[in-house]
This record gives structure tokens, C-alpha cells and sequence, in this order.
């Protein structure tokens, strides 16, 4: 037959009917009454599909939605597992998971009668392409436009689990679908939800806490922000979500659980299942809130109304314990916050430099608590807020379309709405324009610019308004503004109640310090440090020009005071109303405190100066020391003088510094000739002095300041003090062009891709030179450390070296690690943990050392100079499957995409890269929850309690194969874990996986210095080598990140079950919890319990430790000149882990 497909078909044990469908498909072409003449008209939205026959959903199988998951019918149980996006494409519709986005398929695009329906992601093919027809009943049916065939109930079965396959249309029941779209019953906004138990019992956040993980409870009303929450509807998916209004967080089920009875929390907004929701309208007039997890509704246990009962997930069963009353109640934000942003919540939104200027940029930084970084927020009448920075006084302002700037008074562009985000939190959208507030990129790298940008619904248009205090609590110098270093002050010193305060030349006594203590609402209490008074509205007389004095505290008004910032400074308001504390007069020694109804002038205006922080209050000299080129000599080294933030002069000098034949070098200034101390000799440019003769080296370490005269006249210059460590390495490091790759330059980058060579020289406490030679790479290191001002690097050595002098070979490398402990005043917290490591006998423990660091010529201050985390001899010596790799594909080309292994699970890899021939090892491998998708190579398991994801360190580039290997060992480990030690599929053991006692060390580690990161957010190290090795099981290790740990009060998770020595804290972490599932692990962890609590204590209180600790202790205080005087010192560190033993001893 010419210019026709000749197709043989064999018709076996079949109907006639059939074999004509069949014939007619290989032909490609249907019966006439398969073709539909018209086709009907959808609007996109989100719809339930739903079988006539008994009422059943269209349903992704067990609502796993990965490549070829089954297509079935089940009940409807408002899951997202029947939540369908209907699209019109072209002339077709796509129809897919609302949540997910995967797409029902045609399964291989056949055109087979009885072709399976399945999920699968978007590929725009006919396989994905629907048309609707639209029955006479009013129900539809749908076709396929890949082979002409309907969506079809398999053998028109009314059981849940019938599959959904494609068949010629037959006009059954079976073929007839409701589509029905999904609405909104309640419209976006702020409630207060009631229980239908009792409408004085109101859904509230624990404690108002603002804490990933605080409990959503019922508590009686109070009208409190942590009884408001935003409901926001998606379209896109068609479910809720539910925030606090306080925190910005979201209803949340922990870990995903589907189990009855889980309590409900709050969680960052991850736009899970686990955080969505169907609210549904009774027949009595109550809202269901149903979870698009499970199905379940939201319950009061127990139908009980006592305060702090935690809300569960129960099976849906309409009673009034699942009913809830939505009651509109705008939110009114006025007060004071940070403005934190979703994409890392390390960073919040600050004005660069603290300037005061209109043009002032605008950026991403680090939380530092200062004014630059808090916000006045006012409720407008129309609903929409003025955003006032309690730094500059001046109103956040947007200009030319997308720039920001400051304004004395508030314009049309001044005014912003605050939208509730779907990421959490809000968007700040501008009233005029429309557009938001928004973080550049996307990036949370400190400096990163702020601006505004249309809305796009990303996180870097999401913000927390996290409620601060403008004045944090602490004891302060109170300095008006309109005289020179007039403080406010009690006269006399004078512990006499009623006496009236006035103002005073600074002199630094107790009787100009006050301490704030604020009692909230944005309002305090001032007390004088001398005399325990407070700062009083006479008679509380609400009448301006009343005294102030001080006063035995009663708990009035007229003792309450607020900070409201403005352009030029800020006054201090009474309670007592529309007053500010004020002098009489212009400041000058004498003049009378009272309160007065003019807050404009500068008589109104203090500013709090910070005790231990002064400032320019104290006379110093050493304004002009940066004038004068003073440095010390003492054989080869040369050391400069180091100036603090506030300009005071200081050499900061090195254990190895040999101070009896130092000599102080003059090398220029504006005077020709200086004297110091009490030396009366002039010392002329290109002069030096020994220390001796100057008789200096006793000063070393003292408080003593030491003056630099000029020789001319004796008029003081400056002055200048000395400190040096002892027992402690030091490390100089130089750059090659430090002008233009210097440190500012390595600084500059928020990546860490400004990268720089030069050269380093490392010198033990003894004198004797480790290295000195060149370095082939310099650069930053670390995420919300690279955003402290002192920050951590990475050096690579031109050659390798065994920088810690330890005598092992196998210690000799090229790369290290410099952590500046930026988060740990003491600096021992990761060098404690290091120490037990090793004690403990984890695997490939890192080694470390001290080093005061000197960087181009500055001193930069203590720093652990540590091994990095690699594979390599020495480190995590297994093989080396990143080099096999590089060998194989040298510098071909590769893209990285994400996809998902053979359990469904994501993954991150490349295409293009060939494998080597052993692909089973070794691999580096992180816990990573919260970064994980900025990395090149990672994976996610399933832990039956939630998804987890893994980052793959080394190699940080795999192939697709390596990542399915890697990722489907790591879930048939995690299928031992969840079903009590043995995996159901394989038979194997959580043994034959995983070294256990490995992770059982680890385990006690991490739970025995309560480290926040371990075993919970991120930092959690194992490894694996390759089959041949003869050990190719999961190896927990090395330890890693230890500074926010042992009570570390800097902790962003900084309450009190982190800060004690007491109670649990790994065991109850996101992956700690999950291994423990496993019984063989809990009897791990219990085997070794003794032994590591008595290494531990043996370790913490031996001699090296303690040597160790005395060494830091000189580099810390010497270190405090650049970066304040910590609250902490080394020996807490210790003492804190004494007391954390004595507790776990016991504890059970």
C-alpha cells in the first residue's frame, strides 16, 4: 500500500471491539465518537477532581510526588496529594500538583488503551496536554491529547486505590469527573482565631516567643500579639498558610509528621505541606483548618481549655475541639524593631556606617543592636506605616522607582503597607509605588545593597519585624546636647532622695552613671549607679518645667521614660506625657534637669554613651597619635602601633617579642623631636630608645598609660600602653600588593571569591620558625562569621607544612584554616571541643593551635590556626574520589541541575562529567539543613519524620550516578534507622551501614557541649570510603563549629534551654531525634555514656587544657584593644562543662 504504514497486529484472546480500538490506535486515528466537536472552557485556577462513581478524588498514590508516581482514586481528604492546577496551554490544559508542580502524564506517552496515568515533571509534551468535555450531567470528562484516550477508573471500581488509567470513551461513570474549583472562604488578614469551645480561649504563640520550634497553644484572651496571626491564601497551590504576627512564622507539624496526636509549633516559612492548610465553613458557621499533609484537622487535646494546651493534629472528627472562629482584628505594628531578613535571618537591614545622611545606603548586615539598625514604626490612619530610623531620625523614603532614601519629614513616598508574605513575615510594599522593599539578588552577603523592586513573592522581599528595645539594657553616661561633655548628674554625689539632678562636666564617677533597664511597651526606668535612685518627675507634675530629681523607685509614671529618636539626636519622654527631659538652660556644670513640653531643642537632646565605651568624653591625647610613626623593634621583627575603635594608641606585641632588647623606633611625625615617660632624652625622627633605658618593661600588661611629649614645649601629645601574650604562636601575613589585594580587598567579598597571594611567617612562642614562605591563596571563610567585623580566612601554602608541630608527616598540607572565634569572647569554646574530640575518640578530630595574627603589618588579635575539614592524609584519609574525578574529566564543561534519585528523593548534580571506575568512595559529607542549596552537590533522604538534606563536600562536584549511589545508601540507612534498626528491603542492619560507635561519640560530643549547629541545623560531618577499602561504612566525623556551644549567651537561640548546663539539647535536635529513633543507636549512645563523661572531665581539667586555656587568656586580653572586653573569660568555658558533666551524670 503506497504511502502507508503497513501495521501487523495480533488479536488474541480478544473481543472484536477491542481489536478494532487497537487497530484504530495503531493507525492513528479513532473511532468518531472518541473525537469530541467542541471542547470546554476552564478559568486557571486550583480544582478537586472527582469521580461520579462514589465520590472519589483524583489522588497521587501515598501523596509521593516523584517521577511515576501512581494516579489513583481516594476519598477526599483535602490533601495536597488532590490539589490540581488547571492551566490552559494553547488550545489544552496542563493539570498538575498544586504543591509540587509535577504534572499528570500519559506513563511513556503510549497510546495503548489501558495506558497508566501517572505524575511526572513538566515537559511540555501531549503526554501532559488535556481537554476537557463537558457531559450532560454537567460533569466532564477528560482527554488526552497524546492518544485521544479519557481519564478512566479502572474496571469503574468505587475502592480507594483504583488506579486511573486512559481508555476510549465508553460514557461511563467511570469516565465523568466533577471539577470543582478550590475557594477562598476566608479573606486574607489578621485574626484572632477562638475555639469553639469557649470564645475567650484564643490560639496563641508560647510566650510570645519569636523561636523557631515555641508551642501554638490555647490560652485565655488577652489581646497580645501573640494571639494575632496572618492568614494568607495561595492561589497557586490552594491552601492557606497561618503566621504569627509577632514572629513571622507559620503553623506548623514538626518534621512532617503524619501521625495523631503531633503537636502543633511554629516554624520558618519553608512552604511545606507541613505548613499549609484547607480552612473549611461548617453548616454551624466555625472554620475546619485542615493540614494538605494529612488530612487531619487542627484539635484541642482532650477538648481541654486550660491555659498552655498544646494544639495537635487529630483525625478529623467535627467536633467543637476542630472548630475555630476567625475573628478580624487589624494589627497595629507601632514600636520599635529589626527588620530581619528570610533568606538568613542572621542579616537584618541597616544603614551603612550608622550615617545620618539623607543619601545614606542602605544594606544587608549583620544584627549589631545599634540604632542604625532599628526602626520606629507608626500606624498611620489609612492602615500603612512611616518607617523612622532610631539612629538618624529620618523616615524611610523610596525615590526614583527603585532607590531608597532618608527624609527629615514624611512624604507620599514615606508610607508602606505591610503585606503579609507567603515566605513569612511581610513585605514591605511602598503605599504610592507599589513596589517593596528588597534585598539585591536575593544575597544575604553583609554590604549587600537594599532597594525597592516590583513584588515578586521571593524571600528577598520577605522581612521579620523582630520588636527590639531602641536602648538595650546597661549602664550609661546620659550627654546632652547642648553643651561640651555636659553629662547628667547628682550633685554632690549626693545619696539624698528629692534631690534635684542637674548637669555636669564628665568626670566618669558613679554618680554620671545610670542604668537602664527597660519594662517594656518601649518604656524604662533610669537609675543612678551611685546612689540606687531613679530618675523622678517631681510630685509626678505632668507641667513643663518641673525638676527632676532622683527618688526611691515606686513603680509610677513619673519614673517611666521612653528613646524617641529624631533628625538632629533624640529626647527622653515622661510618661507622664508630651514632656522631655530637658535642662533650664543650655548644659554647662550646675544647670537644673527638669521635663519640658519643647523636645526640639538641643537642651532636649541626650545621647546614651555606653560606660565602658565612653568615647570622646575621655580627653585623650591620642588624637593624634596616628600622626606619629612609633614603632618597636626587637630583632627581626618590627611592630606598629595598633589603634582602637575609639583612636587611643596601643602596641600589641607577640609572646615571641623579645622586650629586654626592644627598642622604641621613631620614625616620624609632626614633632622633630619627642619625649616618653619619664625618659626626659628627645627622641628626633630615625631615633630609638631601648625599652630598659626607657624603663617601660615592667609596663608591659599595665593599666598605666604611658605619655609621648613634645620635646619643645612638654606639651602632651598622646599616650600609648603596652601588651603582650605569652605561650601563644604568632603569625604574620603579608600580601603581595597589599594597596589593591590587601585585606580590605579579601574583606570586600561576600562569597569569598576575592582570593590573593603573599607570603607568611610563622613563629612558635619559643622563637623557633615553623614557616616561612610563600602562600598561594588568601581568602575569606565561613558564613555569618565572614559577617562579624573580625572575620575568619583560609591560607594555602605554597608548600606543605606541619603547622602544628606535631611531628606526624602525615600532618604536613597546604591548606588551613584561621577562626577568628568572632561569636566567642573567650576563644576556647571550639578549641574545648576540638580537645574532647580527641578524648573522646571521634574520627579525624581536628587539630588546632593559638596564633596572635598580624596581617599586613595589623594587628588583628587571637585567632585557632586549625586543620580544614578535607579529605586528605592526616585529615579524613579515605580516597580521594574528588581527584579520581578530576582525572577522568580534566577541565571538560559541566551544568549543574537538580533532579531526583531513585527514591524519589532531590538531588543536586552534573551532567556532562564522566564516573571514574570506582564510584563507592570516598565521599565528604555534611548535615546541612539550611544552606544546602547553595551548594554544587547535595542530596535529600526521607527520615520518615521529614525531609533532611546532606551536603556532599567532597568532591563538591559529582555526577549523576555518584549522587544516586551516594544518595540511595544514605536512605536504605535511614530505612534501618525509622524501622527499628533493620532495613525491610535489604535485611541489612543499621551496623552493616554505619560505624555506630562513631556517631555515638559524636553524639555525646555535641550533647555534652550543647552545641546549637550539631546534629540540628548544620556542621555535622561523616564520611565514606570506597567498597575496597574494607570499611565502607558511614564514619560519623570529624567534629566541626563548636563557638555557639557551652552556654554561648551570643547563640541566636539564646534562652535558657541553650545557655544551661542542664538538660537535654542533641538528643531532641532535628537529626539527633532521628537517629534515635534507632534502638541499636540509643544503646550505642548508652554504652559509651560513662566512658566519655569521665574522658571528658579528665580532658577539661588536665594539664595540657589548662596550659592551653592560660595561654588564650593573654591573647584575649591583649585582643580587646580591636574588639571590646568580653563578659566571659576562658576559665567559664571550663567551668560551665564541669557543671554540664555533673548534671549528665546522673540525668537519664
Amino acid at each position: 500500500m503506497v504511502g502507508t504504514d503497513v501495521v501487523q497486529i495480533c488479536f488474541r484472546k480478544r473481543s472484536r471491539g477491542m481489536a478494532l480500538i487497537l487497530l484504530f490506535i495503531a493507525l492513528g486515528v479513532m473511532p468518531a465518537q472518541a473525537e469530541a466537536k467542541s471542547y470546554a472552557e476552564l478559568d486557571d485556577g486550583v480544582y478537586t477532581v472527582t469521580n461520579v462513581i462514589a465520590d472519589k478524588s483524583l489522588d497521587v498514590a501515598g501523596g509521593y510526588c516523584v517521577n511515576g508516581s501512581n494516579v489513583q482514586v481516594y476519598e477526599g481528604n483535602h490533601t495536597y496529594a488532590q490539589a490540581w492546577r488547571i492551566s490552559k496551554k494553547g488550545s489544552s490544559y496542563s493539570i498538575e500538583n498544586s504543591i509540587t508542580g509535577m504534572v499528570l502524564d500519559v506513563a511513556g506517552g503510549s497510546k495503548i488503551v489501558g495506558a497508566n496515568a501517572q505524575l511526572y515533571d513538566s515537559n511540555n509534551t501531549q503526554a501532559q496536554r488535556w481537554k476537557f468535555v463537558q457531559n450532560a450531567d454537567g460533569s466532564y470528562s477528560i482527554r488526552s491529547d497524546c492518544n485521544g484516550l479519557f481519564l478512566d477508573v479502572s474496571g469503574g471500581s468505587s475502592k480507594n486505590g483504583a488506579n486511573v488509567c486512559l481508555y476510549t470513551s465508553n460514557g461511563t461513570k467511570a469516565q465523568k469527573w466533577r471539577v470543582e474549583r478550590v475557594t477562598q472562604p476566608v479573606k486574607d488578614g489578621s485574626y484572632r482565631i477562638s475555639t469553639a469551645l469557649s470564645n475567650k480561649k484564643m490560639i496563641d504563640l508560647w510566650g510570645g516567643s519569636l523561636d523557631n520550634g515555641a508551642a501554638v497553644q490555647i490560652y485565655e484572651d488577652n489581646d497580645s500579639l501573640a494571639q494575632a496571626w496572618n492568614v494568607v491564601f495561595d492561589q497557586n497551590t490552594g491552601y492557606y498558610s497561618i503566621f504569627s504576627a509577632l514572629s513571622g512564622r507559620s503553623f506548623d507539624i514538626p518534621g512532617g509528621s503524619k501521625s495523631s496526636g503531633v503537636r502543633i509549633q511554629q516554624y520558618s516559612s519553608n512552604r511545606t505541606p507541613a505548613q499549609q492548610w484547607r480552612l473549611l465553613l461548617t453548616s454551624d458557621g466555625h472554620i475546619e483548618v485542615v493540614s494538605a499533609l494529612t488530612g487531619k484537622a487542627l484539635d484541642v487535646p482532650s477538648a481541654s481549655l486550660s491555659n498552655g494546651n498544646q494544639l495537635q493534629m487529630y483525625q478529623a472528627n467535627h467536633t467543637d475541639a476542630q472548630k475555630w472562629t476567625f475573628n478580624t482584628s487589624p494589627v497595629d505594628h507601632s514600636g520599635s524593631f529589626q527588620l530581619k531578613t528570610t533568606v538568613d535571618e542572621s542579616g537584618v537591614l541597616d544603614v551603612s556606617g550608622g550615617s545620618k545622611d539623607s543619601g545614606a545606603a542602605s544594606q544587608l548586615w549583620s544584627s549589631n543592636l545599634s540604632l542604625a539598625q532599628k526602626w520606629v514604626l507608626e500606624r498611620q490612619d489609612d492602615g500603612s506605616y512611616t518607617f523612622k530610623n532610631a539612629n538618624s531620625g529620618l523616615y524611610l523614603t523610596e525615590i526614583a522607582k527603585s532607590g531608597i532614601e532618608y527624609r527629615k519629614e514624611p512624604s507620599g513616598y514615606s508610607y508602606w503597607i505591610l503585606d503579609a508574605s507567603l515566605n513569612g513575615g511581610y513585605r514591605i510594599k511602598n503605599k504610592q509605588s507599589g513596589r517593596c522593599i528588597d534585598l539585591s539578588g536575593g544575597s544575604s552577603a553583609a554590604g549587600n545593597s537594599v532597594s525597592t523592586y516590583s513584588s515578586n513573592g521571593t524571600k528577598a522581599q520577605s522581612w521579620l519585624l523582630v520588636p527590639c528595645n531602641l536602648i538595650e539594657n546597661g549602664d550609661y553616661y546620659l550627654l546632652n546636647q547642648s553643651g561640651t561633655r555636659q553629662v547628667l548628674d547628682v550633685p554632690n554625689a549626693s545619696s539624698d532622695g528629692g534631690l534635684a539632678l542637674q548637669t555636669y562636666v564628665f568626670n566618669g564617677s558613679a554618680a554620671q552613671q545610670w542604668h537602664l533597664e527597660n519594662t517594656g511597651g518601649g518604656f524604662f526606668t533610669i537609675k543612678n549607679n551611685n546612689s540606687g535612685l531613679c530618675l523622678d518627675v517631681r510630685s509626678g507634675r505632668a507641667k513643663s518645667g518641673t525638676i527632676v530629681q532622683q527618688y526611691a523607685e515606686n513603680d509610677t509614671k513619673a519614673q517611666s521614660w521612653k528613646y524617641v529618636p529624631t533628625f538632629s539626636g533624640g529626647y527622653i519622654q515622661s510618661a507622664l506625657g508630651d514632656y522631655a527631659l530637658s535642662t533650664k538652660r543650655g548644659a554647662e556644670s550646675g544647670v537644673l534637669a527638669i521635663i519640658s513640653i519643647d523636645m526640639t531643642t538641643p537642651q532636649s537632646e541626650w545621647e546614651f554613651r555606653n560606660v565602658s565605651n565612653p568615647g570622646d568624653l575621655v580627653i585623650s591625647h591620642s588624637a593624634a597619635a596616628s600622626e606619629y610613626n612609633l614603632s618597636l623593634r626587637s630583632d627581626s621583627l618590627e611592630i606598629g602601633m595598633t589603634f582602637d575603635r575609639y583612636g587611643n594608641a596601643h602596641f600589641a606585641l607577640p609572646s615571641v617579642f623579645d622586650l629586654n632588647s626592644a627598642q622604641l623606633v621613631y620614625s616620624g611625625g609632626p614633632e622633630t623631636s619627642i619625649t616618653v615617660g619619664d625618659y626626659s632624652v628627645g627622641l628626633t625622627v630615625g631615633s630609638s630608645v631601648t625599652l630598659s633605658d626607657l624603663g617601660l618593661t615592667s609596663s608591659v600588661n599595665s593599666d598605666n598609660p604611658i605619655a609621648v611629649r613634645s620635646a619643645l614645649d612638654a606639651a602632651d601629645l598622646f599616650t600609648f600602653d603596652i601588651k603582650q601574650t605569652a605561650g601563644v604562636a604568632s603569625m604574620f601575613i603579608s600580601s603581595d600588593d597589599p594597596v589593591n589585594y590587601g585585606r580590605g580587598y579579601i574583606e570586600s567579598s561576600g562569597d569569598h571569591t576575592a582570593v590573593a597571594t603573599g607570603s607568611m611567617k610563622l613563629v612558635d612562642a619559643s622563637g623557633v620558625s615553623v614557616y616561612d614562605g610563600a602562600l598561594s591563596q588568601i581568602k575569606g571563610r565561613g558564613n555569618s562569621t565572614w559577617m562579624m567585623d573580625k572575620k575568619p580566612y583560609q591560607i594555602k601554602l605554597d608548600k606543605k607544612a606541619d603547622l602544628l608541630e606535631t611531628g606526624d608527616k602525615a600532618n604536613k598540607n597546604k591548606t588551613w584554616v584561621l577562626l577568628a572565634n568572632a561569636y566567642d569572647g573567650t576563644s576556647m569554646r571550639n578549641a574545648a571541643a576540638y580537645s574532647l574530640a580527641s578524648a573522646l575518640g571521634t574520627h579525624a578530630p581536628i587539630e588546632y593551635r593559638a596564633v596572635d595574627l598580624y596581617y599586613d603589618g595589623q594587628y588583628r588579635g587571637a585567632y585557632m590556626l586549625c586543620e580544614k575539614v578535607q579529605i586528605n592524609s592526616g585529615r579524613v584519609d579515605i580516597d580521594n574520589l574528588e581527584d579520581a574525578n578530576d582525572a577522568v574529566n580534566g577541565g571538560t564543561s559541566y551544568q549543574l541541575v537538580e533532579g531526583v534519585n531513585s527514591y524519589g528523593n532531590r538531588m543536586k548534580y552534573a551532567t556532562g562529567l564522566q564516573n571514574p571506575s570506582d564510584i563507592t568512595g570516598g565521599y565528604l559529607i555534611e548535615f546541612d539543613q539550611e544552606r544546602y542549596v547553595n551548594e554544587g552537590a547535595w542530596f535529600s533522604v526521607d527520615s520518615g519524620n521529614g525531609v533532611l538534606y546532606f551536603v556532599c563536600k567532597s568532591p563538591g562536584v559529582w555526577t549523576k550516578d555518584e549522587a544516586e549511589y551516594l544518595s540511595s545508601r544514605f536512605q536504605e540507612f535511614f530505612d534501618c534507622i525509622r524501622n527499628g534498626g533493620v532495613n525491610p528491603e535489604t535485611g541489612k542492619t543499621t551496623a552493616d551501614y554505619c560505624d555506630i560507635d562513631s556517631l555515638a561519640r559524636l553524639y555525646w560530643l555535641n550533647e555534652i557541649t550543647k552545641c546549637v549547629d550539631g546534629f540540628n541545623y548544620s556542621s555535622t560531618y561523616l564520611f565514606k570510603n570506597s567498597d575496597t577499602s574494607g570499611d565502607s561504612r558511614f564514619v560519623f566525623g570529624p567534629a566541626w563549629d563548636f563557638d555557639l556551644a557551652m552556654g554561648n549567651a551570643l547563640s541566636s537561640q539564646s534562652s535558657d534551654s541553650y545557655l544551661s548546663p542542664q538538660g537535654w539539647l542533641t538528643r531532641n535536635a532535628l537529626l539527633g531525634s532521628r537517629l534515635l529513633q534507632d534502638p541499636t543507636v540509643c544503646a550505642a549512645v548508652d554504652a559509651v555514656k560513662q566512658e566519655v563523661l569521665d574522658e571528658a572531665r579528665g580532658c577539661i581539667n588536665g594539664q595540657d587544657y589548662l596550659a592551653y586555656e592560660s595561654s588564650v587568656a593573654t591573647s584575649v586580653n591583649m585582643e580587646s584593644i580591636l574588639w571590646g572586653v568580653s563578659s566571659e573569660s576562658p576559665d567559664d568555658v571550663r567551668a560551665w562543662l564541669n557543671s554540664r558533666l555533673d548534671w549528665l551524670e546522673t540525668a537519664q
